[in-house]
């Protein structure tokens, strides 16, 4: 078992989209022929906690935006004179808004900031 040199040792937050994504091919491949965590983890030259978080980021298993789908929203507003913030889930930045807004009645400069999933 002898993963591509390119794949192998630690990888950052510069690392190229596609060089991740071919690891993460070669780690489900090794992992569906029955190779332990342990074993692929000496082969690419990590910590085996590395090898199960990138399998976990497999492209499959992460969210999809889609219509109708909510997200998470940071909405803030003030409430007579005070300064008030929710995180809440909706479809888009209105209905976010929209939900501040019948949770606190007569609320003014409403704004809402779509978090990171």
């Amino acid at each position: 078992m002898t993963p591509p040199p390119h794949i192998c040792g630690p990888k950052n937050q510069c690392t190229p989209v596609l060089t991740l994504a071919d690891r993460v091919d070669w780690i489900t491949s090794q992992r569906r022929a029955g190779v332990f965590w342990n074993d692929i983890a000496s082969a690419l030259g990590i910590s085996t906690p590395s090898v199960r978080r990138a399998h976990s980021r497999m492209p499959e298993a992460m969210p999809k935006e889609r219509p109708g789908v909510t997200s998470r929203y940071s909405v803030t507003g003030f409430v007579r004179g005070a300064e008030r913030k929710i995180t809440t889930r909706a479809a888009d930045r209105a209905a976010a808004e929209d939900r501040f807004r019948r949770a606190y009645p007569g609320a003014e400069g409403v704004g809402a900031v779509r978090l990171r999933e």
